[in-house]
């Protein structure tokens, strides 16, 4: 089945989400497995999620962490595969605080110095994009506090740089809303004329209690592709929107809270996932401006479902068999417990 909504004269991206932490991870045979796993669900593409570090909020400096972040080679060797596969790549660096706040209240104590070391942080990647020929470079992620008009032409500088080493098609992934006392957001950005493709990751509630019905997911998805449409025509947006990360976690209530991370205490809703999955993958087709999405999020090994059991990732758990039903592909074979947690 293609994701294909009236007016659209190609496909859709069916994306999913890889995000690897170590040097070596993203070239390991189990790594290997996943991207196969992904194909087989009928993906169309993959995200490559990839963070060097800065130490604290107000840093000025980027850098690979030695530990934490996957190697250039391993990076290029899982663009490798999935291009072998016969899938799409987005390459999508991000920045993360080793002091483990949200990126998006970043606040260096000075922005030029800080942009400066983005730049260069960008451009390693570029570089390795447009070696790779990867057909989508994500050129930030949820960077709030610096979307502001203070720094729109240190974004768009940086979108010129990045334009001359890098041939592909450049996207920015906003976060779904301003943020507490971030002023930022996909309604704050001021470059997206400067993009190719508008990139939010929509991590819009769906439901306002627990226990939604099928129905009331479906309009909750619709209520916030209304909310990016009427933006869109405000704001004199003529580009498509790509839903750079789009997920939903497997624990109670998880639909009211998709921006809701892996924590303790909570109950397992499997179900509640693979109906808010349902609902979204029902109704993503229907905008004619949407180019697709990337779910949130696949682990780099096969069957992590039962080691992540209130979290993203839809593997070994009923929202798998969903995304496979949507996009005409199978299901990985569910593992025994052994298995997942080996």
């Amino acid at each position: 089945m293609l994701l294909a909504g009236p007016g659209h004269s190609a496909e859709i991206e069916r994306g999913v989400s890889i995000a690897a932490f170590g040097p070596r991870t993203l070239q390991s045979p189990a790594a290997d497995r996943s991207l196969a796993d992904v194909r087989a669900l009928g993906a169309s593409a993959v995200a490559i999620n990839v963070s060097w570090w800065q130490d604290d909020e107000t840093s000025t400096e980027i850098r690979a962490d030695e530990a934490k972040s996957a190697s250039l080679e391993s990076v290029g060797h899982a663009i490798d595969e999935a291009h072998r596969l016969g899938m799409r790549v987005m390459l999508k660096p991000m920045v993360d605080v080793k002091s483990r706040i949200w990126r998006g209240t970043i606040r260096p104590r000075d922005a030029e110095l800080w942009f400066g070391s983005y730049g260069a942080f960008i451009g390693t990647f570029a570089d390795l994009a447009k070696r790779k020929e990867v057909e989508i470079l994500c050129v930030g992620t949820e960077m709030n506090t610096l979307e502001g008009p203070e720094h729109e032409a240190q974004w768009r500088n940086l979108i010129r740089d990045v334009r001359r080493r890098y041939p592909g098609k450049l996207t920015y992934a906003a976060n779904w809303h301003e943020g507490a006392g971030t002023r930022g957001g996909f309604r704050a950005v001021r470059f997206w004329d400067a993009l190719d493709l508008v990139g939010i990751n929509p991590y819009f509630a769906l439901a306002d209690s627990p226990d939604p019905t099928a129905e009331q997911l479906a309009a909750g998805c619709r209520g916030w592709m209304e909310t990016l449409e009427a933006w869109r025509s405000e704001a004199g947006i003529d580009k498509p929107i790509l839903y750079t990360e789009i997920g939903y976690p497997s624990f109670d209530g998880g639909a009211m809270k998709p921006w809701g991370s892996e924590e303790s205490g909570l109950d397992p809703d499997p179900a509640e996932q693979a109906a808010a999955y349902e609902a979204f993958l029902s109704t993503v087709g229907e905008r004619e401006w949407c180019a697709g999405c990337f779910l949130w999020r696949w682990e780099p090994y096969p069957h992590a479902g039962l080691r992540y059991p209130t979290g993203h990732t839809p593997q070994d758990k009923p929202a798998e068999k969903v995304i496979a039903r949507h996009w005409g592909g199978t299901a990985p074979v569910p593992a025994t417990v052994r298995e997942s947690l080996d």
